[in-house]
Formats: C-alpha cells, structure tokens, sequence
C-alpha cells in the first residue's frame, strides 16, 4: 500500500489473511523506535502492525510487519500507543480487559 503525502489513504481488504481484516475496531499510531500504524482486528481476535516506510520515491508504504493475539483476544477494539512507557494497551470487548 503506497500513499502520498497528504492524500487520504485506505489498504486492506476484507478476510482473514495478511492485510486483510474482520471488522477493524481501532487503530492508533507508534512513533518510536519505528513508525506504525496498528489496527485491532476484531473480527480476526487479532492486533496488525503495519511498519510506515517509504520507497525510493518518497511515498510512504504500509508494511505488514506482524499479527498477535488471536491466541488471547476474543474481539480486540481498541489500541492505545502509551509512548512514555513504550507500550500498546489493547481493549477486549468480551472479556471487559485491557492488556
């Protein structure tokens, strides 16, 4: 996914697999030690982070980097950067929890 400064930008599709979502639920944004984008994946008791980089263009491009928590989540809904500590907060909706 590649995006130009000050466009609007959208990426993935709707499933299951890498840059693909079940009805995302929240999205928040790192900025150290790298640029992301993290997207709580709902549908897909998931969390992606998407690493922001640019090609050799100077366009940025949204990077899958990893997917966590189908393991833990039952619908993840929101993310929260905490960058004074270095941490991502996510809310569960079914089990009424942060982690």
């Amino acid at each position: 996914m590649r995006c130009c400064s000050g466009c609007m930008c959208r990426f993935g599709t709707r499933g299951s697999g890498a840059n693909q979502f079940e009805f995302p639920g929240g999205v928040t944004t790192t900025s150290e030690p790298h640029a992301a984008v993290v997207v709580a994946d709902t549908g897909n008791r998931r969390v992606c982070l998407f690493r922001v980089k640019s090609d050799h263009y100077g366009l940025g491009i949204f990077d899958l980097n990893f997917f966590f928590g189908h393991q833990i989540f039952d619908a993840p809904t929101g993310v929260e950067y905490d960058p004074n500590r270095g941490l991502l907060v996510v809310a569960d909706q079914v089990h009424a929890q942060t982690s």
